[in-house]
């Protein structure tokens, strides 16, 4: 049944005018049970209620008239509201936690930092979990504020959350280095190191002590982490880094000289030659040294080449050279993915040498391997400095780094000398197995070419006279060749050089097999 809520109101009115606010507190709960929502009605209520004495039942509906401004994007309408709810229990700590919310969300920074601060500081001995959530708003409107974000992880801690302190302590860390606060640093590692025992977390710490120099506070850290990682490089470079500086330096260099071989071991150049390098610095005696730190840093340099770098790829001015350089900008910011469909897409002048390079190595950084040794074996070298820096970076990809200064092995092609195939300078009948006789080879007949008259029995005494003139002396043949000769040289001019490393037997004319 409808009520007739103007009557009631009026009713209600005139009963406050005569002081009875009792019944006049009954008319209008009337005309809130009809219209619920009516906070004009509800707030009359409330201060009946506070009227009359009955401040619990007052507070009840201050919070409900609170909660809907709140939630209805009201701010300012709350913020009046909650004071009024804190003057009837100014310890509620829940109170100054809505009233900042609604500071914050009004656009009153200063007044919302002190409502979550009284917050924080009535929760954090008893409830430290409940303290959290104001913290970090007190974080989001102090950015950059670094005691805040302390308290956070001290926050953390007292409400037993390891885990979360612990990455919070290492943030920290990260934050203080990024500002170049390594003394923070340092003391932030060990707190995040103190609430939960972590190898990794033990290196971060002993690396802040020695960029600080502080090797005193390094060393024991480091004693620990090289007991558990005997044959890890990064543990053993702090230790060698303290050691140095320690001024022990006969085990410093043991110590570099152990790590180079763990990074030779996993072919990491660049780290070798550093670690090297380090050894002799401290005092390595070894002669080798030297050859060994230059040797390390040639194939540094060579397996950080890459093709496009180099003068024979430059890409030129035209459609092809400006795809390649877009490539190289998406290579350059982490989008190799973008530079490949770039290099790849239809129209793409695969044919172009600078397309073809800038290919290979963007399907390298996609960790492709196969692809780019395929692509690699496909591009005609344009010169030999093109043809090296091409074999070295396939030696590379195939994570042979090693072999780059082993001789290249000769092609076919290489091994035959176009020469010895010309068809006049060799006869068939010498490469004919049957008439190769593997004896030594049959003196010429001195008298081969003589006239036959020569040989007259009148021209001829056998029994030649003293006083007659002796004959010539018959030509004589040339000597036999020496036994490392296959007895060619003198038959082709010298043209033909032999092809096998290896001399030939001293009974081979050097044509068999």
């Amino acid at each position: 049944m409808a009520i007739d809520r103007n009557r009631l109101e009026q009713e209600a009115l005139r009963l406050l005018q005569r002081g009875q606010s009792e019944r006049a507190l009954e008319r209008y709960l009337t005309l809130l049970r009809d219209k619920p929502r009516d906070l004009r009605v509800r707030q009359q209520v409330a201060d009946l209620y506070l009227k009359v004495g009955q401040k619990s039942k007052a507070e009840q509906h201050l919070r409900e008239i609170a909660r809907f401004h709140k939630n209805s994007g009201k701010a300012r309408a709350a913020i009046g509201v909650y004071k009024q709810i804190l003057r009837i229990k100014p310890d509620d700590t829940a109170l100054y936690g809505d009233l900042g919310e609604c500071y914050q969300a009004a656009g009153f920074p200063k007044e919302a930092l002190q409502s979550f601060q009284r917050v924080v500081g009535a929760l954090s001995k008893y409830n430290p979990d409940k303290a959290v959530p104001y913290q970090e708003r007190l974080i989001a409107l102090q950015p950059g504020n670094l005691p805040v974000q302390v308290r956070l992880a001290e926050l953390y801690e007292q409400a037993n959350w390891a885990e979360k302190a612990q990455n919070e302590w290492r943030r920290l860390a990260r934050e203080a280095r990024r500002h170049g606060k390594l003394d923070d640093r340092a003391r932030f590692l060990m707190k995040s190191l103190a609430v939960r025992d972590s190898e990794e977390i033990t290196l971060e710490a002993a690396e802040a002590w020695v960029d600080i120099g502080e090797f005193d506070s390094a060393l024991p850290l480091l004693q620990r982490a090289t007991s558990t990682q005997p044959e890890d490089p990064r543990a053993l470079t702090l230790l060698a880094r303290t050691l140095t500086g320690l001024e022990a330096r006969d085990k410093a260099s043991q110590v570099w000289l152990l790590v180079a071989r763990l990074h030779l071991a996993a072919g990491r150049a660049p780290e070798r030659a550093e670690a090297l390098a380090a050894a002799l610095d401290t005092g390595a005696r070894d002669p080798s040294l030297e050859a060994q730190v230059a040797q390390a840093r040639l194939q540094a340099e060579r397996e950080a080449m890459r093709l496009t770098e180099r003068p024979w790829a430059e890409p030129g001015d035209d459609t092809a050279g400006d795809m390649v350089v877009r490539a190289g900008v998406y290579a350059t910011y982490g989008l190799a993915e973008k530079a490949r469909e770039l290099l790849e897409s239809e129209g793409s002048h695969s044919s172009v040498l600078a397309v073809q390079v800038a290919l290979v190595e963007v399907r390298a950084a996609l960790g492709d391997t196969e692809g780019a040794l395929e692509l690699l074996g496909q591009i005609a070298a344009p010169s030999a400095a093109a043809r090296d820096d091409i074999r070295v970076r396939r030696l590379v990809l195939e994570g042979r780094p090693e072999a780059i200064d082993a001789p290249a092995e000769p092609t076919p092609d290489e091994l035959l000398d176009d020469e010895l195939l010309d068809d006049e300078l060799l006869d068939d009948e010498l490469l004919d197995d049957e008439a190769t006789d593997p004896g030594p080879a049959e003196a010429p007949d001195p008298f081969e070419g003589l006239d036959d008259e020569l040989l007259d029995d009148e021209l001829l005494d056998d029994e030649p006279t003293g006083d007659a003139p002796e004959p010539p002396a018959p030509a004589v043949p040339d000597p036999e060749p020496a036994p490392d000769d296959d007895g060619l040289g003198s038959l082709f001019g010298g043209a033909l050089d032999p092809i096998d490393d290896e001399p030939a037997a001293s009974d081979d004319d050097g044509l068999a097999s």
